[in-house]
């Protein structure tokens, strides 16, 4: 009775978290480039006792593409991810191409991160300073006012289910398996990716989530009122 107790409590825990990740999906519905995630649960058998086992993955499925005419807005159709680098040099993947240029000339994200071309920080300065015209083609060739200045660096995996998010919502890989660069991307200018989340689908899932939370709440009150009935039969046949 204890382990079947021990594993409803340790299901309730991840059909939590799993309420979580649904949570955020939904909150995420109008955030550019965001990628829903998915959480499987399973149950792992360890000799006499079974394990809950939970794994969170992000979906890669393509969002839908939106004008916006900002030629410093950039999409990716089809695989691939833009990298960034942060202030203490570790290198970061995104799909959101909403992109801005600092006061030294560098195209960065909007909070700041610059973001990567095959050489190195894209600067896209006339004078160090003075932004030119930017024009990127379809495979990710870099101009300003006409002249060529790198590539967008892109990079895709194998399997995203390496990938993790770090606080700031950008994505990472910490042995960096299966991370390769991508030779001829599809970068539109002046688009922007939109979520890839269905308010739809995340409701229905929310729904059925929350009808098994109320079984593994009753089949959990079911054993404890089942054990303090066997404890106070017990605690009855000592007195008698």
């Amino acid at each position: 009775m204890d382990i079947r107790f021990d594993e409803l409590k340790e299901t309730l825990k991840s059909q939590e978290r799993k309420l979580d990740v649904i949570s955020n999906n939904l909150s995420n519905i109008n955030s550019t480039g965001f990628k829903r995630e998915l959480v499987f649960i399973e149950l792992l058998r360890d000799k006499d006792k079974d394990l809950v086992s939970m794994k969170i993955v992000p979906d890669f499925r393509e969002g839908p593409l939106e004008k916006t005419d900002n030629p410093l807005d950039f999409a990716i159709s089809g695989r691939g991810l833009f990298a960034v680098i942060k202030s203490d040099g570790e290198e970061r993947y995104t799909r959101n191409g909403h992109f801005k240029v600092d006061e030294e000339g560098f195209l960065v994200t909007p909070t700041g991160e610059k973001v990567l071309g095959k050489s190195g920080p894209i600067n896209v300065s006339i004078d160090g300073l003075k932004p030119g015209k930017v024009e990127v083609s379809p495979f990710g060739r870099i101009y300003v006012d006409s002249e060529y200045i790198d590539d967008f660096k892109i990079v895709d995996f194998e399997d995203y289910s390496v990938l993790r998010k770090d606080r700031e919502g950008f994505y990472y890989a910490g042995n960096r398996s299966g991370l390769r660069e991508v030779e001829e991307p599809h970068i539109i200018q002046g688009t922007l990716e939109a979520s890839n989340v269905n308010p739809v689908d995340e409701m229905i899932e929310m729904i059925t989530l929350h009808r098994h939370f109320e079984s593994t709440q009753k089949a959990i009150k079911a054993l404890d009122e089942q054990l303090r009935k066997t404890v106070n039969d017990v605690g009855k046949y000592k007195t008698a």
